[in-house]
């Protein structure tokens, strides 16, 4: 486990649509920007795991859904099923 994680953080395959996370875009000459978006499409396929997990995100700040790996995001608020 990552020392940086307390402890707290569930696994990154636990995302649910309609999960708040922050998305990081990354830029060659600046630094990268960091938005908020919500999870839209998660990927359901039990039997198979993915060598690169990714979600379809709705970026409120671009306004536009992309697929963004998992290991980029950042959970914010869950939503409680």
């Amino acid at each position: 486990m990552d020392p940086r994680t307390y402890g707290y953080e569930e696994p990154l395959e636990a995302l649910n649509v309609g999960d708040l996370v922050k998305v990081s875009i990354s830029h060659w000459d600046s630094p990268p920007t960091i938005c908020l978006g919500v999870v839209v499409q998660t990927v359901s396929n039990s039997k198979n795991k993915t060598l690169f997990p990714s979600v379809r995100v709705y970026n409120l700040e671009t306004k536009k859904i992309t697929r963004e790996f998992i290991g980029s995001l950042k959970v914010v608020s869950k939503i409680v099923q």
